[in-house]
């Protein structure tokens, strides 16, 4: 059960942010988007505790509001944060981080190394609903304080002195940083006030680059810039708003009668003409749509065959052309990748075929033990971008194979019943790397992992994933990586279908807005040019 719950979070997080068009009526305002950025980020987070979902969108907020010990930027290089600078030990196990003399909370406080000891002790407590828990296994006794098998002061993490934080990690891992650059580990004291953040937000006290100073009926944040964040010099915009419309046409009109002047991923339909009109910009990030089995299901789902004639049958090219507007890449394997990869990368990359190849998809269909009378059902997220997908994809695989989908669309819970009790052969997903290694994507298919769902196994794999994980050689490591993906296309448990971009729509006076290869907005040197 918790792997399904685990699994069911992760999965709505990615999911939530397609597109659902409807007509709104657009009205002319006269407002502040001169002179303050006023970002539409959709549906504002429950708390600003955010651990028990990683929803793409949430972690802006978090980002703005709060910052850890290191960070990444746009282009997935570890930077300073709170710590100015940190040491990896000659026994690969030992991380010690200084902290910067002029940190503090946004009440004037000095940041200190305690305060990092007691947070990650929160975010590890049993009582503490958190997804993930299990990234900081990796940490001396971690895992046995998740498991009330100890106590904290069994946990390998310490206050060397008030500057000075030490992690002891079990055994060499090469993602540890990684890892710790997440939103999610961004410092802020767990307290009752971050669940009723939007009441309770004058009680907070902030560790980044904003603060918030009103919370309105509407749903409408406004933050201004920390005046003890240590990097305050830096930080351009002395205020801004976020703005929380959930539906993309609805923020489309906003934008175009300028009640915002920033916002992502409009509707598929607008996409075109916002970047030909220089309004949007595509921007590759690490997150993909594939097509998943239900190998827990007795049937056709377990021939290899089958799945690799499905496979075959679909042109990736002619999903992202002709039905979601270029707002994607269409995929040559699991793990994303962009242009920006050499020439032997992508070559490496291409464990799957771009164009549908109708003659080999037959040959395959007529060597597995599929049966016609036999109905395959395909399920998904009910929202606009999924739907137009499933429409296409059955076109494709009924030209190309004679295989008539039965495709249907779920809300939220019925969706989750439908997982639960296992009625599908297939099933849309989207997925996304929590940080800037391979390892977090391909680590889910592990037979143990809570995301994995789906019954897929393969000890080989496993080993490979197990091997990757505490390799200190970077090539060999990657060797590893790439061979565990290699198997995974190989018995394509799921089919990469395209990789996400992330349609920013701004102003064209809004500059140095940053998003991260993740997929998140950072605002902190954001500002307007005059």
């Amino acid at each position: 059960m918790k792997k399904f719950i685990s699994f069911i979070m992760i999965f709505f997080m990615l999911s939530a942010g397609g597109c659902v068009e409807k007509k709104t009526e657009i009205k002319v305002y006269n407002n502040r988007t001169d002179k303050n950025i006023v970002y539409n980020m959709g549906k504002l987070p429950d708390d600003l505790i955010m651990l028990k979902d990683s929803k793409i969108r949430d972690k802006d907020l978090l980002l703005s509001l709060f910052e850890g010990l290191i960070k990444v930027d746009e282009f997935g290089n570890i930077t300073p944060g709170i710590a100015e600078s940190w040491n990896i030990g000659k026994d690969n196990i030992t991380y010690t981080f200084k902290l910067r003399e002029d940190a503090k909370w946004s009440d004037g406080e000095d940041i200190t190394a305690k305060d990092f000891v007691d947070f990650y002790k929160e975010i590890l407590a049993s009582k503490q609903d958190n997804v993930y828990a299990y990234q900081l296994y990796y940490i001396f006794g971690a895992e046995e304080y998740r498991k009330n098998k100890k106590g904290f002061n069994g946990v390998a993490i310490r206050a060397v002195d008030d500057r000075t934080l030490e992690f002891r990690l079990n055994s060499p891992v090469s993602c540890f940083l990684e890892i710790l650059s997440q939103p999610v580990y961004s410092l802020r004291k767990v307290n009752d006030s971050l669940k009723t953040w939007k009441k309770s937000y004058k009680n907070i006290v902030y560790s980044g680059p904003f603060t918030i100073t009103d919370v309105s009926e509407s749903g409408e944040v406004e933050l201004a810039k920390n005046k003890y964040y240590y990097d305050k010099d830096e930080v351009k915009a002395d205020k801004l708003y976020i703005t929380s419309s959930a539906e993309s046409e609805k923020a489309m009109a906003e934008f175009m009668n300028k009640k915002i002047n920033l916002f992502i991923n409009p509707p598929i339909s607008e996409s075109a003409n916002l970047i030909a009109e220089g309004k949007a910009e595509a921007i590759p990030i690490e997150s993909g749509s594939s097509i998943s089995f239900n190998l827990k299901k007795p049937g056709i789902t377990n021939d290899i065959n089958f799945r690799k004639a499905i496979s075959l049958s679909i042109s990736r090219k002619s999903l992202v052309q002709d039905d979601l507007n270029h707002v994607a890449r269409s995929a040559s394997a699991y793990v994303p990748y962009d242009d920006q990869d050499n020439v032997q990368n992508k070559q490496e990359k291409h464990l799957v075929k771009e164009e549908a190849d109708a003659a080999a998809a037959h040959k395959l269909l007529e060597e597995s033990k599929y049966d016609k009378k036999e109905k395959i059902k395909l399920i998904y997220l009910d929202n606009n971008e999924n739907k137009r997908l499933c429409e296409a994809l059955y076109k494709e695989i009924k030209d190309n194979l004679n295989i008539s989908i039965d495709y249907k669309g779920y809300n939220e819970v019925e969706l989750k019943e439908a997982v639960k009790k296992g009625d599908y052969h297939m099933m849309i997903i989207n997925y996304a790397s929590l940080y800037n290694d391979p390892l977090s994507l391909l680590e889910a298919w592990t037979e143990n992992s809570a995301l994995n769902v789906f019954g897929y196994s393969n000890s080989e794999y496993n080993k490979l994933i197990y091997e990757a994980k505490y390799e200190n050689d970077r090539t060999k490591r990657l060797g590893l990586l790439q061979n565990s993906e290699k198997i995974l296309m190989n018995d394509m448990p799921t089919i990469p279908l395209y990789f996400h971009n992330i349609l920013l729509c701004k102003n064209t006076n809004i500059k140095d807005v940053i998003v991260t290869k993740e997929g998140n907005i950072r605002l902190d040197r954001a500002y307007i040019e005059k």
